[in-house]
C-alpha cells in the first residue's frame, strides 16, 4: 500500500496474523483500522452499494438522509446515486 505509515501496532498484527487466520481489529471511528487491515491482508473483497445493503439486512433511520448516510460511510468509490438506487432496489 503506497503511502502507509507505519503504527504501533503492526509488528503486533504481524504476528498474530502468523499463528491465526484472522484477526480483530476494534477502535473508534476514523483511527485507521480498514487502511491498517488493508496494509495486512492478502487479499481485499469490496462490496457495492447493492451488496453492502443486502449483508445489513435493513436499514433503519428517522431520517432518510441519515439511512443513506449510514450506508455511504460503509462503501468506499460509490455514488450517492448508487446507494439510492441500491436502497430502492431493497
Amino acid at each position: 500500500m503506497n503511502g502507509y505509515k507505519l503504527r504501533l501496532i503492526d509488528e503486533k498484527i504481524s504476528k498474530k496474523l502468523k499463528s491465526s487466520g484472522g484477526i480483530l481489529l476494534k477502535g473508534a471511528r476514523y483511527c485507521g483500522k480498514t487502511t491498517t487491515a488493508e496494509f495486512h491482508a492478502a487479499s481485499v473483497v469490496r462490496f457495492d452499494a447493492s451488496e453492502q445493503i443486502r449483508r445489513l439486512g435493513a436499514v433503519q433511520a428517522q431520517n432518510y438522509e441519515m439511512s443513506k448516510w449510514a450506508v455511504g460511510v460503509r462503501l468506499k468509490d460509490n455514488t450517492l446515486p448508487d446507494i439510492e438506487a441500491a436502497l430502492a432496489k431493497g
